[in-house]
């Protein structure tokens, strides 16, 4: 039976789907709807991080001159290689001090004390060592 060959590319008609409307139109609107929340959510990311950049100078000279108190700390250590305390026996001694020469002289009124008498007695009465919790709570 003879067999009738098909032309390789035949024209659909049918299948027309932006007819009467020109394709870079829909292209162009396609496009932005799917790029505008992409856009939007760049913008306010950089926007935010312009903003902590901006931010974090200030605060961290605010909290420098005019924050809480800073927290001069001395611990006892674990007194290798002489002695050995246990964590449960090792003392913290701390007191907060305003100001970078305040803590500055503290730090060294405290190194002095502690070569001299070995315990930092300007940073006041010793207290516990505070350990960070692990696991859940």
């Amino acid at each position: 039976m003879p067999r009738r060959r098909l032309p390789a590319w035949l024209p659909v008609d049918g299948l027309d789907f932006a007819g009467g409307v020109d394709s870079p139109v829909v292209i162009v609107v396609i496009v932005g709807i799917v790029l505008l929340p992409v856009i939007i959510l760049l913008a306010v990311f950089f926007f935010e991080w312009l903003l902590v950049l901006l931010l974090l100078p200030i605060a961290t000279l605010a909290s420098a001159f005019v924050g809480r108190p800073w927290l001069v700390v001395a611990r006892q250590g674990s007194g290798f290689p002489v002695t050995h305390v246990s964590r449960a026996q090792r003392h913290r001694y701390a007191r907060g001090v305003r100001g970078w020469r305040e803590s500055t002289r503290t730090i060294v009124q405290a190194r002095r004390e502690i070569a001299e008498t070995g315990a930092p007695l300007s940073l006041g009465e010793p207290g516990p060592l505070r350990l960070p919790r692990r696991g859940p709570r």
